[in-house]
């Protein structure tokens, strides 16, 4: 057999790279295996209520009611932003210190006390949160997720202040002086961050999320804030892919 001469095997190895770079092509451009919202952005839209427990003297739960707005990003295997909107109000009781400076007659004098007023108070929520989501098995019909972010609640504190007194003068009993608690009301912030957990049910559509579905949510919830915290079962039901 003829021997090949160092050129002509330089010329063959040549040759079979560029065959072989042009058999591989093909196969390094075809697309992967299809991660559910490759081929557009996957969302749902949920109306949502809860039930929640606060760490507040007068509102100890109240049920707020939302929207949310869920956005996956195409091939980030279930990564995706999440946003709400929520409404509520909630009337509770406890009592509020008050100070009352009445001048009593007919000496003249000006007597500073404390008293402890029952109080009434209707507190307004209003509630925007964002965060991120990392959602599981986006190919299957119950989809386990996982999602923290911040929240900020804007509350409006009407406190309803119950009682007339009757003050006595400590240096002269015998003199006594009428105070009548007056209404109140207030504005607070409360920022807070959350972290949640949860399942989410495709009740229709395809299970590769190319056709419009609904689905329904449920998760737990935990907030900590400035103002108050909190811990809600969250529930929603809509529509996405």
């Amino acid at each position: 057999m003829a021997r090949m001469s160092p050129l002509s095997r330089s010329h063959l190895s040549r040759a079979l790279l560029a065959g072989a770079v042009l058999a591989l092509l093909p196969a390094c451009l075809k697309p992967g295996p299809r991660i559910p919202f490759d081929h557009g952005r996957g969302y749902m839209v949920l109306a949502t209520a809860s039930q929640r427990w606060l760490n507040d003297r007068y509102v100890h739960g109240y049920v707020p009611y939302g929207l949310e707005v869920v956005s996956m990003t195409p091939g980030s295997a279930g990564w995706g932003w999440e946003f709400s909107a929520h409404l509520a109000d909630d009337t509770g009781e406890d009592k509020e210190r008050k100070v009352f400076r009445p001048t009593f007659q007919p000496s003249g004098q000006r007597v500073k006390f404390n008293v402890s007023v029952p109080t009434e108070r209707d507190t307004e929520f209003y509630e925007v949160s964002a965060g991120v989501r990392q959602a599981f098995f986006l190919d299957s019909r119950i989809q386990p997720y996982f999602g923290v972010g911040t929240s900020v609640f804007y509350l409006r504190e009407r406190d309803d202040l119950e009682g007339t007194f009757v003050l006595t003068n400590p240096n002269n009993p015998a003199e006594t002086a009428t105070v009548t608690a007056v209404d109140e009301s207030e504005r607070e912030w409360n920022f807070g961050v959350y972290m949640r957990t949860g399942l989410a049910w495709r009740l229709t559509g395809d299970q590769e999320g190319k056709r419009l579905g609904t689905f329904f949510t449920t998760d737990l919830r935990g907030m900590l804030g400035t103002y108050f915290s909190s811990v809600e079962f969250v529930f929603g039901f809509g529509f996405g892919r």
